[in-house]
């Protein structure tokens, strides 16, 4: 039953009918909610539509707001991070004190729920979050210094002295809020304070503060900082503490494949694949940054069956080509049978156990297949337009034009890699926020 039936619908009935209605909306828009932060691969107006399905949901509860809190009180005793979303949304709109206080309480207690308050953080109008900051970066309390922080970089507030207060101190989670602040907003007269940080003893902060740098204009010891970590050697213990490392590592290699001046590039692949020789890394490095110089030898990659989906999709990365619209995608090879490998008597039935080690998932499962001879002559056809050493952002050379062009109508990925473009050309100027909600980002764009 929806809000419009109810209307419809005889008072008593009505009555009745309300919580299911509100709980119903309540778990949808926190389900969204949740998918919201998770995928990134939608491009703009498919993020529009999910946004407009998102805040449908909440009109519904801000048309019964104390019916509606009355549940999320109930929800909030086992929260999952889409429900401290929607509470911290309609705490924050209706500017309740109170009720906003509880939900910060929640997230300060677990880390796994601060998601959801990060999105009501990000996705809130400027005009109801503004008034917040001043109080929030004046409290004595870390957590509500870091979440007014997370307000000034979501809105590209500049709060200079608050932020190098926050560099200054000893608590990393406020070092880290403060260099992503700085750098994302631009605040280049913080970058004095932001450049010692890069020999935290902190890895986290170390990176954060080699990105804040880099976003900043400054080159020399960012990159240098950010090819060290890159190039840390991996370790396979498998614990959480290698775990956080391998993000770190991954993170650097992505910040460099976009910062890194482009005649520089081929031969810092060539470095790191002498120090890591990982072939997928290569051809994923490869795509991301964008060098045509790179093409040949994704050609020749496609020849083996394990890589030549990666390597065509590096290819499109470069060139901007579309295999499956373009029709230069083959079928899918045929897998050997389970009963030509089984031993005689053996169950031919194939495993569907989650727990059986000898299940391996693809990680190219939706990448096409290329035509590698096709493709070879196409390129072939087209390389004179994309000339060695100048680098391609899905085809496009990297200017502010077609950067904008790409926040507008290209993929998550792509848009994402073209706000930090952007920013790479205009260091004074706040990062595009390609999560923040995409009415705000069309608004921005116009």
């Amino acid at each position: 039953m929806t809000t419009d039936s109810l209307q419809q619908a005889p008072v008593t009935h009505r009555l009745q009918a309300l919580p299911p209605v509100l709980e119903e909306c309540i778990d949808s828009a926190a389900f969204v909610a949740e998918q919201r932060t998770l995928t990134a691969s939608g491009s703009l107006p498919e993020l529009l539509a999910e946004d407009l399905r998102l805040d449908a949901l909440l009109d519904n509860l801000r048309l019964h707001r104390e019916a509606s809190w009355q549940l999320l009180a109930e929800a909030l005793k086992a929260p999952e991070p889409g429900h401290l979303f929607v509470a911290a949304m309609m705490a924050l709109e209706t500017r309740d004190t109170a009720r906003l206080k509880q939900v910060i309480a929640i997230a300060e207690a677990d880390s796994e729920l601060r998601s959801g308050l990060a999105l009501a953080l990000l996705w809130v109008p400027v005009d109801f979050s503004r008034p917040l900051v001043a109080h929030l970066l004046a409290s004595r309390h870390p957590f509500h210094r870091l979440l007014g922080i997370e307000l000034c970089r979501h809105h590209s507030i500049p709060a200079d002295s608050p932020l190098e207060q926050a560099l200054t101190q000893t608590n990393p989670a406020l070092q880290l809020a403060a260099l992503r602040a700085s750098g994302d907003i631009g605040l280049l007269d913080l970058l004095p304070r932001c450049l010692p940080l890069l020999h935290s003893e902190q890895p986290a902060v170390a990176l954060a503060a080699a990105r804040a740098c880099a976003l900043m204009g400054e080159r020399r010891q960012s990159l240098a900082r950010l090819r060290t970590i890159a190039t840390s050697d991996p370790n396979s213990q498998g614990n959480s503490e290698d775990r956080a490392e391998d993000s770190l590592r991954s993170q650097a290699l992505s910040l460099l494949s976009v910062l890194l001046p482009v005649a520089e590039s081929q031969q810092w692949l060539r470095e790191l694949a002498r120090q890591h020789p990982n072939p997928r890394l290569m051809i994923q490095l490869a795509g991301e940054l964008g060098d045509p110089a790179s093409v040949p030898a994704l050609l020749r990659l496609m020849e083996n069956p394990d890589l030549s989906r990666l390597a065509g999709a590096a290819f499109s990365a470069i060139t901007g080509l579309n295999l499956v619209a373009e029709e230069m995608e083959l079928p899918a090879p045929p897998t050997p049978s389970a009963e030509s490998s089984a031993e005689p008597g053996a169950d031919s039935e194939p495993s569907t156990d989650p727990e059986d080690d000898t299940l391996e998932s693809d990680p190219d499962a939706d990448l096409p297949w290329p035509d590698r001879q096709q493709l070879a002559a196409w390129w072939q056809a087209q390389q004179r337009h994309f000339p060695a050493g100048e680098r391609r952002l899905a085809g496009t050379a990297i200017n502010a034009e077609n950067c904008l062009r790409q926040l507008l109508a290209g993929p998550g990925p792509v848009r994402a890699t073209a706000a930090l473009h952007l920013k790479n050309l205009y260091p004074g100027q706040p990062l595009f926020p390609t999560d923040a909600p995409a009415w705000r980002q069309q608004r921005m764009l116009r």
